[in-house]
């Protein structure tokens, strides 16, 4: 049954990572998606909750990325 388990962990956690991603703009996001994904993907074939690390992680980068003045606005106007 844990095998069941961790096949269906990644999808939600995927989709957390979807809505996460929908809030950022699109320029810095595929390299930032990706790692995360990783990241996540591997703390659930531990067995651990990568929840936690991985909303952290995020509003991390969305603070980082509002600071910086001459940011690219893709998709604007």
């Amino acid at each position: 049954m844990s095998k069941d388990a961790a096949k269906k962990q990644p999808g939600q956690y995927t989709a957390l990572a979807q809505l996460l991603t929908d809030m950022f703009e699109p320029e810095p996001l595929p390299k930032f998606t990706l790692l995360e994904t990783g990241r996540v993907l591997d703390a659930c074939e531990r067995g651990e909750d990568p929840v936690p690390d991985f909303i952290v992680r995020t509003l991390q980068f969305a603070l980082e990325q509002s600071q910086q003045p001459t940011r690219k606005r893709l998709g604007a106007g």
